[in-house]
């Protein structure tokens, strides 16, 4: 399942966009179109073209696929994510997430918080 920012109208995770741009440069680099690299990576369009606007993040074994399909490697795709400062902040993204999905359950609901 992949994790994305649009699922609770929470602003985009700077290490999503981040992420994007180098699967980009990654794409770009091999003269794919968006099309052709989710058909290698075996993922809709759409989701690829979410990855690339930092719009989603890949699950782990979708990354495992990404790196095989567009023929590179992980330190290649998350080149620079470590240094960004917000990386810091990345747990406040994933609070901010889990603390709306529980505000907005149904009353009565089972929460999802802490899964």
């Amino acid at each position: 399942m992949a994790v994305s920012s649009k699922d609770y109208g929470v602003p985009k995770n700077p290490l999503y966009v981040h992420l994007g741009r180098n699967l980009v440069k990654i794409r770009t680099k091999q003269k794919w179109t968006q099309s052709e690299a989710a058909e290698r990576i075996g993922v809709s369009f759409r989701f690829y073209q979410d990855m690339e606007a930092g719009i989603s993040a890949p699950s782990l074994p979708t990354l495992v696929k990404l790196v095989r399909g567009m023929k590179t490697d992980f330190a290649r795709v998350l080149e620079g994510c470590d240094t960004l400062p917000e990386c810091d902040d990345a747990h406040a993204v994933a609070a901010t997430s889990t603390a709306r999905a529980a505000s907005t359950a149904r009353p009565g609901a089972p929460s999802r918080a802490g899964r």
